[in-house]
């Protein structure tokens, strides 16, 4: 049908609710015509419209009227000259041209957009608002614009959403001013649909202010008359999964707003799910839920394994499933002096294999070790940790040897005695209780220890250590 009025010399609109000599400035904006979803293509696509009124009087036509049209739309007058001009709009402005407009049936909300954005998909009725869903896939398969996600619903209840718009709706307060941030209207971010939701290689940034949810900026400022153009972003929070979703879905991030409480974390390949489900939307409240947490003073995380499931603004490892356990594994770099070997490894698991209960135990393997040897060759291989599947024998290796939540790893050079312990406590963050990994050092001259402390460091058992970090000295 667009390319139908694309095709046309003329559209002619006809006009019931526009009485017969009426003061058409004045009584053609309360026409219904205006708020018809099918009818925004009308306007958009043809070449010229004439507009007649309820006795078939024609009383104005465009490009005539662009300039009037375009106050009362919010469609751009470049646009209604050209609707190949369309393309140089951001994504967010077309829908909003169509926000405050209705159809029938709820479908249509997607169906009468098809044009506007240039994309094809199968009409099927009785979908409901899945049909908006596959409208905004099909557009993001087509283009790079990620002012697809910047909509608001400011009526919300919701803490939590997909990144997905509900509906066109959503995008009625998208400024007429909202442009790209480069010369090229697309800012040329590549985002793609997978079936773990919106694949993304992004820039993510921690909003200090909101219990260190994260910004994703989308390439966009709102108004070019700002003097300091802050670019908009939206909120993001990450799920126990991985996954990210939309958090305080009421509003985005727009210009003028405190951006001196934001600071850039990491630069990531993220994914975004695309809907919030019932079921996932109570796992999000809960996903601190046998979370792992470190206190590593003195050191610092080259990296981590399983990637997707640590979030770097709370420091913290996710657990997607409480009641199974998850393991994880740190390779460290030491940024004091207390060790003879600047990098260590530590392996996590919430629930011990061997117990088969909800038992952490941990285990510290420095730089001498085979075991530590075994993981970096792999990291240095393929230049980040593996997940905790590829290397589950590894770790039946290294829990095998350290059952307990604490443990403990020696180390002595010519001057110095070297004691770490690593050991897993409970704690609670934001109503559930999770672990958080401690690592303790102790370092002594070996000169001031008895002989039989000596051999006792130099027999390292889990008792004797102990008592050396628990002892008065």
């Amino acid at each position: 049908m667009f390319r139908w009025y694309m095709n046309s010399a003329v559209c002619f609109v006809f006009l019931s609710d526009l009485p017969e000599e009426s003061i058409f400035n004045g009584a053609f904006p309360k026409c219904e015509w205006l708020r018809r979803g099918w009818t925004l293509q009308e306007l958009v696509a043809s070449k010229r419209v004439e507009f007649y009124d309820s006795a078939w009087e024609i009383r104005g036509s465009t490009p005539e009227l662009n300039a009037f049209v375009s106050r009362l739309t919010g469609i751009d007058e470049e646009v209604l000259h050209d609707s190949e001009a369309r393309f140089k709009i951001p994504v967010a402005r077309r829908m909003a041209w169509a926000s405050k407009r209705k159809t029938t049936r709820i479908e249509d909300e997607a169906y009468c957009l098809l044009g506007i954005f240039d994309v094809n998909m199968p009409l099927i009725y009785g979908e409901g608002d899945k049909a908006f869903m596959r409208l905004q896939e099909e557009i993001a398969k087509a283009t790079t614009d990620l002012s697809l996600l910047a909509w608001e619903d400011p009526y919300s209840e919701l803490e939590y959403r997909g990144v997905f718009a509900s509906s066109p709706k959503e995008f009625a307060n998208t400024s007429n001013q909202l442009q790209s941030l480069t010369k090229d209207p697309i800012p040329g971010k590549e985002f793609s649909i997978t079936n773990r939701g919106i694949r993304i290689e992004a820039t993510l940034t921690a909003y200090v202010s909101r219990v260190k949810d994260y910004i994703l900026y989308l390439g966009f400022i709102e108004s070019e008359y700002h003097k300091f153009p802050n670019p908009i972003g939206i909120y993001l929070s990450k799920m126990s999964d991985g996954r990210y979703v939309r958090s305080y879905p009421r509003r985005f991030l727009r210009s003028g707003d405190r951006q001196w409480e934001h600071r850039t974390y990491y630069n990531s390949t993220i994914y975004m799910s695309r809907i919030l489900r019932a079921h996932e939307y109570e796992s999000i409240e809960n996903r601190f839920r046998g979370a792992i947490s470190y206190e590593l003073p003195h050191s610092r995380i080259i990296t981590a394994a399983p990637q997707h499931l640590w979030d770097p603004a709370r420091q913290l490892f996710f657990n997607p499933d409480p009641k199974r356990g998850t393991t994880i594994c740190f390779l460290l770099r030491s940024s004091g002096r207390q060790f003879k070997s600047s990098r260590f490894l530590i392996t996590c698991e919430t629930i011990s294999p061997y117990w088969k209960q909800m038992k952490p135990s941990c285990a510290v393997w420095l730089e001498d070790h085979e075991l530590f040897k075994r993981f970096v060759h792999v990291a240095d291989t393929t230049g980040s940790l593996p997940d905790h599947i590829a290397t589950k024998h590894l770790l039946d290796q290294s829990f095998a040897m350290s059952i307990n939540s604490s443990c403990y790893g020696y180390q002595e050079d010519a001057e110095f005695a070297h004691a770490i312990r690593a050991r897993m406590a409970t704690d609670m963050l934001q109503n559930g209780p999770h672990y958080k990994l401690i690592l303790d050092s102790e370092s002594y001259q070996l000169s001031d220890l008895p002989k039989e402390r000596r051999t006792m460091l130099r027999s390292p058992n889990s008792d004797l250590i102990s008592e050396i970090f628990d002892s008065d000295r």
